[in-house]
This record gives structure tokens, sequence and C-alpha cells, in this order.
């Protein structure tokens, strides 16, 4: 068993420097032996095809999905057809191929601060995947307050933590849609609805177990910027 730390890094808004940020950050907060690496080389073939071709043919707002703001063209962001950071699923479509089944892969974005040993989740069982959690907005329904005008998801992807092959059926349900992204417009939106606690599919309900409350959070092992606009995330990151 190996434990392996990945980022992804895609488009303009992060650059080699981030990596290198994220990367010491890890050095000094991990006291367990690692290895740090992307699987940006995943990013070809088939798979990335499918994806970048649907992503291309039903997305309807004028400007980068990955920069759309809340309305463009006079639609909301969920109903533009398309879906940001849909990149991530090919983690789970090619991990079987470049690791061990028992390896224990954690996922962390590139704008993340870590602020505590990341031992800690190298020493959990893992029985299933595992993501980060909206714990404050579930715990004061901030999440219903606007689900019916815009998608609030529960699941923060900016952290995942899993054994390879165990989300094989993620990636098998995201090609089931053939590009059909509207009400989703994010990847936690959509794994949210697919895979979480009310997911419709039972088979699917609950697929991933959340992190502990305080784990990732402002005052956890990782605070993520999950939610703050562009500009927030360059001048923390800068």
């Amino acid at each position: 068993m190996a434990n392996k730390v990945i980022y992804l890094r895609w488009g303009k808004r992060y650059t080699k420097d981030h990596v290198a940020r994220l990367e010491e950050q890890v050095k000094n907060n991990c006291s367990v032996p690692y290895e740090f690496l992307t699987m940006n080389h995943c990013y070809a073939g088939e798979a990335y095809d499918r994806m970048d071709w649907a992503q291309r043919t039903y997305y309807r707002g004028k400007d980068d999905v990955e920069e759309s703001t809340s309305i463009q063209n006079n639609f909301l962001r969920e109903d533009l057809g398309g879906l940001t950071h849909w990149q991530k699923l090919l983690m789970f479509r090619y991990d079987r191929e470049y690791f061990d089944w028992e390896d224990k892969l954690l996922y962390i974005d590139l704008d993340s601060n870590i602020k505590g040993d990341l031992a800690y989740f190298f020493n959990l069982p893992v029985e299933k995947p595992m993501i980060g959690f909206d714990w404050d907005a579930y715990d004061n329904n901030k999440w219903q307050h606007s689900y019916t005008t815009r998608a609030h998801p529960l699941y923060n992807s900016s952290v995942i933590l899993w054994k390879p092959e165990t989300c094989e059926s993620v990636w098998q349900e995201i090609l089931k849609l053939n590009g059909s992204y509207y009400q989703f417009g994010m990847l936690d939106n959509w794994l949210f609805h697919r895979f979480g606690p009310w997911a419709y599919n039972s088979k699917h309900k609950n697929f991933f177990t959340p992190f502990d409350r305080d784990i990732i959070s402002k005052n956890g092992i990782i605070e993520t910027m999950s939610g703050t606009t562009i500009e927030e995330k360059i001048k923390c990151l800068d």
C-alpha cells in the first residue's frame, strides 16, 4: 500500500507556482510517507475526448464554463449545459491503470490551504470513498434556502479520499448523461444529486462518506476556497 497525494491542473487559472505552493504545504504537513503527483497524463484518449466533445457541444454560455458567472445569455449557470470541473472525473476512469488497488488516493484542489497533518487521512480505513462536506450549511439548512433558484451542494470535491476502482460507478454514471448537464452546472451539484444522501437511486445513495466535522474547514486540517470568487482566490494564493 502507498499513500498518494494527487493534484490536477488544467486551463490557465493555476500555474506551476501554485503546484509548487501546494507541494511545499504537503511536505510540511504530512508525517507519513507519501508520493505527490498529478494525473494530468490522463487528459488524452477516448475518455477525455468524449467529455470534452459533450462540453463544447452542449454548453451555451458565452465564456469559458470554468469562469462562468451566475447568469449568462439570460440563463442561470446551472442551465448553461456545461459541467465545471468535470476533469476530476477522469481520475476515477484511470486510477486502476496507474495505481495498485490497495493504495490510498488523496486528491486536494490547488487552491487549498493545508494547516494540519495529512496523516489523518491516510490513517482512515476508507471503507467507502470520502469527500468534503459543508456541515455548516447542513446544520443551518442554508443549502435548502437557495435550492429552488440555484443548486447548493453539500459536497465539496476539493478534497476526496478513495481507493482505486471504488469510484468506477461515478464515471459510468456521468457517461449516461451524454452531455445533458442541464440543472447541474458544477460537478459538486451532480455528485450530490447522484451520489448523496437523497439520491433517487438507492444503489448510489450515500456512496461517499463525508469527512468528520471541522476536518475540511477554516480551522481544520485542510481549508478549501470553495465558493469564493476568482479574485479572492488569487489574492489568497499569490
